[in-house]
This record gives structure tokens, sequence and C-alpha cells, in this order.
């Protein structure tokens, strides 16, 4: 009866791997299996140390003396590290004068481009899906003519050609939108992921960083310098002073003489 039990229980036994039969396995397979493991560590490894270095790369921009131009250029070739960005630009939004710029654009597509630091009227964009992310504060991600559909924004030709693929996310200080930064493809060899936008929100944060020390720094530089001018003014209108100061004692001191 007890053999008879123990038969059943034995057929009830889910069909798992046991230590006896992982000690068991051929040579060749647990050697597949550790080669397997290593290989997708060292990825893992390659791309966390690729994230740091690149991180470490936008934080160290903004210290570098370059103007805003070849810093945005020199952010673009980081991303273009860690993700498809052939496709790149970064937008500023002034919520107050209601006024987008666009620092730094690059496009295979778009030939006509604003200057760098040409405002433009918000009402200009109203069909832009930047415009639609600086509003909601959240990322948008797909293609262009889904998230239109999905979000009712018309669709102009002006402003571009449709992206088989979209991601833009905002950057954001003190809980305000002030930019966001899009990467978009024209054909569907790429399609942006979550993890895609998780690290463009990431890096999108790591350049508003590098922006903000820029401007303060430019800031400053102007405060001094307007200062220094200041000073030379006031310098100069000292040295007037006592020249005509001296001048007049001299003459004083002359007329003093012929009196004699």
């Amino acid at each position: 009866m007890s053999n008879r039990r123990t038969e059943l229980s034995d057929r009830n036994e889910p069909d798992s791997p046991s230590v006896g039969a992982a000690e068991t396995a051929p040579e060749g397979s647990r050697e597949a299996l550790d080669r397997q493991r290593l290989e997708l560590l060292l990825r893992e490894t390659k791309q966390k140390e690729r994230l740091q270095r690149a991180l470490y790369a936008l934080s160290d921009l903004a210290s570098r003396k370059m103007d805003r131009t070849a810093m945005l250029r020199n952010a673009h070739r980081i991303v273009r590290t860690l993700m498809y960005a052939e496709n790149f630009f970064v937008c500023l939004y002034d919520r107050e004068a209601r006024t987008l710029t666009f620092p730094y654009i690059a496009d295979i597509h778009d030939l006509v481009l604003p200057g760098a630091d040409e405002a433009i009227a918000e009402d200009a964009f109203t069909s832009s899906l930047t415009v639609a992310v600086l509003h909601r504060g959240t990322p948008l991600m797909g293609p262009s003519a889904a998230i239109r559909e999905r979000l009712g924004i018309p669709l102009n030709p002006e402003r571009g050609p449709e992206s088989a693929d979209w991601l833009g996310v905002p950057m954001a200080s003190d809980g305000e939108v002030c930019g966001a930064v899009v990467v978009q493809c024209y054909d569907d060899s790429v399609r942006f992921t979550e993890a895609n936008r998780d690290l463009l929100s990431y890096v999108a944060q790591h350049i508003l960083v590098a922006l903000t020390r820029r401007q303060a720094q430019v800031d400053l530089e102007r405060r001094v310098e307007q200062r220094t001018r200041e000073l030379e003014t006031a310098n100069r209108e000292l040295l007037v002073q006592v020249r005509e100061r001296e001048l007049g004692e001299l003459l004083q001191a002359a007329s003093s003489v012929s009196r004699r």
C-alpha cells in the first residue's frame, strides 16, 4: 500500500528540474547556459558604464568654456551614443512671453530652420506636438499621426513631414515646464521604447541643468563686463575732475604771482 501511494505521489509531482537533474545535465548545455548568462551580464554592465559616462559628460558640459550651440551639439553627440537621435532638437519655452526658441536643431528633412535666438510666438505652433508636450508637462511617444489623432491636433504640412515615430519629453525646473527635448524618425527602421522615453527624460534634465549653469555663467560675465565699463567710465570722469582741479589751482597760482 505504501509503495502504491509512493508511485501516485511520484506521478503527481510537477515536471520541474531538480538539483539532481541539473547535476546530470550535459556538460555542453551547462557551458552554453553559463556563456549566455555571462554575455547578458557583460551587456548590462557595458550599458550601465556607457550611461554613466554619458551622464558624466553631460554634467561636464556646463563647466567647459564653449558657447551654447557647441554645448548642445556635444549633448546631441552624447545622446546618440545611448539611443537613436539622428533627428534631435531642443526647445526653450518662455511661459510669460508665450514664445518658443530652438537653440539647437539637427534634422535631415527640416531645411528651413529658425535662428538659435529667434523667439517665435506660441500661436504660430497651433499644430505642434512639441507645444502639446510643453502644455501637458508629460512625455509623448508614438507615430506623429497617431499622437495627433489621440490629442485632436490638426496637421500643418508647413511645419515639416510626419514622423514614423516621435518622442518628446519636457524639461522642468521647480515644477514649471521650461522646454522640451525631441527625437524623431521618418522611416520604420526605429521604434522608440519606454526605456528610450525614460532615458531621454533623464538626459533632458541634465541638459537643462547644463543650460541653466551656462546661462548663469553668461549672466555673470555680462554683469562683470557691465560693472567693469561703469568703473572705467567713473575713473575717466574722476581723472577729468582731477585734471580740471589741478589746472584751476595752477591758474590761481599764476594769477597770484602776476598780482605781486
